[in-house]
């Protein structure tokens, strides 16, 4: 499927854009301005979340965060970021051009590839087609049910519903006393809260369409990558997940990293295989927007890294090797900048010595705690805690024994590809963590159970494929993966960290919202 591209004629375009960049060019000085003349007690004025019940709190966040000391230093940073300003805006005044024809190269990728994922969905059968969406709406049933039996707001959704979303926009991407800000996330909630106050609404409905757009993306990409009944497999698996179902309802950003994670595995997917930079581009964006929402997103981009080199140099295809380490480091700068209000407001402090990213407790046991205790709950929290017996791990390993076995036994090369993300995904964070003698908590590795479960979906496709055809057992285990998620999600209610799904101490009503609000 080819698609003509042709340079924009249209007389509007260039002055259009051109234009963009003169009101861009004016913000930033003005913003500049504002900074660089007023006074400090303005500044606390404005910039001071009203969210503190208590004074101590106020006097608290102004002693660590944004203090007379960093005032100063944000006033000159400002008065020097003119430089690289001016530098901005005239490169892109000069190569408008030039810029406008990538941009419409790059949106025509982008349809072409929504035109292949389609094409491959539509390649599928009526009755595939109408399983599909049957499997599809009870997800969603189950989903509404649990949103409206678990009505109540979780502790951390108050939290960041009191600290960010409703004191606005610009206390979201400056305000950052703890990694509870999970920024892009909470920016979301904070226009929703300028259209209906409630926390349900504006906490809750984007988590919910994240959940649904994640299922999605699971299904056609697994579709285009594989068939449909690893495709549908790997939905219902997801969707099965409790932690997935929590996230899907409570209001923070791991859901919408683990959108970001997949989206950007997909991309390096696609470039070591078809070596098109517009992937590559796509790579960058959702990485800065998965660092942008929460920062452990760093574990799966570490582990990005070392899979796309270690695929590189297995094939010795070192072409490759340059543009994706320019990409890596545009992404860094990406977030870099992303972050740049928080560092100038709250201090780059508040991003490096958070007390998670201190050595914590346990760890005190050592070397025998973490190989003996956190590795084996790190991957009973993988398979989200799946009833492998009284001793899940050993299912689990049974699993990744499996996915080694499929690594060495498939000539697929997407098969090939995904099994060994998946063994480099699933011990890179645990080697982190070690590194920085850091057990970090088991809820930042939900992106963790996306990945395992469609490489278990992968593995039973194959497996059923190779050894048992025909569609009576898929089905079977199908429809049983489908009563274990109703039974598990509403009836029985478990499990979020070994815990029932969602505690009822962690919960307020909603007849009790505006007490803790």
């Amino acid at each position: 499927m080819s698609t003509t591209i042709q340079t924009p004629q249209h007389k509007f375009v260039i002055p259009t854009f051109r234009a963009f960049i003169i009101l861009f060019f004016l913000f930033a000085c003005l913003i500049i301005t504002i900074i660089t003349f007023a006074d400090y007690q303005t500044m606390v004025t404005w910039l001071k979340p009203t969210a503190f019940k208590f004074p101590f709190e106020a006097r608290e966040y102004h002693k660590i965060y944004f203090t007379p000391e960093r005032f100063e230093i944000l006033k000159i940073a400002s008065a020097v970021s003119i430089i690289p300003i001016t530098i901005l805006s005239i490169f892109l005044w000069v190569h408008t051009k030039k810029l406008l024809t990538q941009a419409q190269l790059f949106l025509a990728f982008i349809k072409n590839q929504l035109q292949l994922t389609i094409h491959s969905f539509t390649k599928i059968s009526s009755k595939e087609k109408y399983i599909f969406y049957a499997f599809f709406l009870v997800i969603i049933v189950i989903r509404l049910i649990n949103l409206k039996t678990l009505n109540g707001i979780h502790l951390d959704e108050i939290w960041s519903y009191n600290y960010f979303v409703a004191q606005g926009p610009v206390v979201c991407i400056t305000y950052y006393p703890d990694t509870n800000n999970h920024i892009l996330f909470n920016l979301i909630s904070s226009f929703l809260y300028k259209l209906y106050a409630h926390p349900a609404f504006c906490m809750k409905l984007p988590v919910f369409i994240q959940g649904l757009l994640l299922e999605v993306l699971i299904f056609f990409s697994m579709n285009r990558l594989f068939n449909f009944k690893t495709a549908l497999l790997a939905m219902v698996m997801t969707g099965a997940a409790a932690e997935i179902c929590v996230y899907s309802i409570v209001g923070r950003g791991h859901l919408l990293c683990s959108l970001f994670a997949l989206s950007s595995l997909l991309s390096m997917i696609g470039y070591l295989k078809q070596n098109k930079k517009e992937y590559l581009t796509c790579l960058v964006i959702f990485s800065a927007l998965g660092f942008y929402t929460v920062p452990t997103y760093l574990y799966f981009f570490i582990a990005l890294c070392v899979f796309a080199f270690v695929i590189l140099l297995k094939e010795r295809n070192f072409n490759q090797l340059f543009p994706l380490i320019k990409a890596f480091c545009l992404t860094i700068t990406g977030v870099f900048i992303l972050y740049l209000p928080v560092i100038g407001i709250s201090g780059l402090e508040a991003l490096t010595k958070s007390k998670w990213l201190k050595p914590m407790i346990p760890w005190d046991f050592g070397f025998n705690y973490w190989f003996r205790i956190y590795i084996l709950e790190y991957f009973e929290a993988m398979a989200d805690r799946v009833p492998f017996g009284n001793r899940k791990y050993i299912g689990v390993f049974i699993v990744f024994g499996c996915y080694v076995w499929l690594l060495f036994q498939s000539k697929n090369k997407n098969i090939q590809l995904w099994m060994t993300w998946m063994l480099i995904t699933a011990f890179i964070p645990l080697i982190v963590c070690y590194y920085m003698k850091i057990l970090a908590p088991y809820r930042v590795y939900v992106f963790q159970i996306v990945f395992f479960f469609i490489s278990l979906s992968i593995l039973i496709d194959f497996i059923l494929r190779k050894f048992i055809p025909g569609n009576r057992t898929y089905y079977f285990i199908l429809s049983a993966l489908l009563m274990y998620m109703i039974y598990n999600q509403v009836f029985n209610r478990k499990l979020l960290f070994g815990k029932v799904l969602l505690e009822k101490t962690l919960m307020t009503s909603d007849r009790n919202i505006d007490h803790h609000i």
